[in-house]
């Protein structure tokens, strides 16, 4: 007769073959979610908890109080852009009086009033004590909202509970993420940025409703920063390498005498901003001339592109990429080493390289690449 199966032995296969399975799961899963990609996730391009990109009100704004000084001027801007606050003026005088007398600015509560209630209601004008869960008693009150929405901007400004996250965020964030649900969600869904023109649903665009507000009343104080806020490529003093893995040898005069350089690099290859300044202009369309404005020459066929007038005097130009990073507008602010984009071969070329030029400052074609070249590891 054959002999029969013994017991253990018919548990022993079963468990094996069980972790043999869960193993491969768990490989798998591993592959799928990035974590065998050099022993870190990949990150999202855009912003991300610490950073607070887009545009908002900077941080050593927030306990600016001039516009209390001039009640009348902001009672005109108010009644011209939201005609709601016209039949609201004691009010208003009242939030320019509370943020004078706590040294917090006043602008920041009106915005939010037009952002809850568009200048309606006064009772319940800040939404303080407005929760998803319920509203607290004795939140119907006009003394009770201007208390409470200026207790929110002082606990901001000495990052306390819960105005101390997300944490390494501009005061901005940190109040408007903790503040209302539909300002979190807006934040959230542009990948952690605030950018206005959000839809969010139930809310409409919440950022636009409060941005507005600022844009009228103090248009100075307000930041806007594109790109990752925190370098993502290490910078050398006032400057980072364009690319990661820069070369020495890449760097070669232009082929039309230009004070540029033609980077070979493969489609997909991410793009660092060289220096920090402010984005003058924008090309998206891979046909495009673009740049006129920039003073770039307007015959490169440059694709899609951008130009930065860097704060070291100079202008920079990228070209011929694959596409820019979401946040990259004309007036925004950009960071040293922050990612920009991607490398491409679009507009007039014919093949796959990043198109990197510099004007003004006196700079000539060698000065550029022995720029680089610094930058270039050995």
């Amino acid at each position: 007769m054959p002999s029969k199966k013994q017991p253990g032995m018919l548990v022993i296969i079963v468990l094996a073959v069980a972790g043999f399975m869960t193993f491969g799961s768990l490989v798998t899963g591993m592959i799928i979610t990035g974590a065998f990609r050099g022993g870190e996730l990949d990150k999202a391009r855009g912003a991300g908890y610490g950073y607070g990109e887009g545009c908002f009100l900077g941080d050593r704004y927030f306990t600016d109080t001039s516009i209390a000084d001039s009640p009348e001027v902001v009672l005109g801007e108010l009644k011209t852009a939201f005609p709601n606050s016209a039949d609201k003026e004691t009010y208003i005088r009242q939030v320019l009086e509370k943020g004078r007398e706590l040294g917090l600015n006043p602008a920041l509560p009106l915005a939010i009033w037009n952002g809850e209630q568009s200048f309606n209601s006064p009772e319940k004008a800040f939404g303080y004590g407005f929760k998803d869960s319920g509203t607290v008693d004795g939140a119907h009150n006009w003394e009770y909202q201007l208390e409470g929405v200026y207790r929110s901007l002082g606990k901001t400004v000495s990052i306390t509970s819960p105005y101390d996250k997300p944490d390494g965020t501009n005061r901005f964030t940190r109040l408007f993420y903790n503040y209302t649900t539909a300002m979190r969600e807006a934040y959230l869904k542009a990948g952690n940025r605030w950018v206005e023109g959000t839809e969010v649903e139930g809310y409409g665009r919440p950022v636009d409703s409060r941005m507005s507000v600022l844009k009228r009343l103090v248009p100075q104080q307000i930041e806007c920063v594109a790109g990752r806020n925190t370098p993502a490529i290490a910078a050398q003093g006032a400057y980072a390498p364009p690319i990661k893995g820069l070369k020495k040898d890449m760097i070669k005069p232009h082929h039309d005498n230009q004070v540029a350089v033609d980077l070979a690099v493969v489609t997909g290859t991410e793009v660092f901003a060289l220096v920090s300044g402010t984005i003058t202009g924008i090309s998206r369309d891979s046909n495009t001339y673009g740049f006129d404005r920039a003073g770039l020459n307007p015959q490169q066929r440059c694709g899609v592109g951008f130009a930065i007038e860097g704060e070291d005097g100079r202008r920079y130009n990228y070209c011929h990429m694959l596409e820019l990073d979401s946040n990259i507008r004309e007036g925004f602010k950009v960071q040293v080493g922050s990612f920009v984009g991607l490398s491409d071969n679009t507009g007039r070329s014919s093949g796959a390289h990043l198109h990197l030029g510099a004007s003004g400052g006196g700079i000539t074609a060698e000065e550029f690449r022995e720029l680089l070249k610094s930058l270039a590891d050995d």
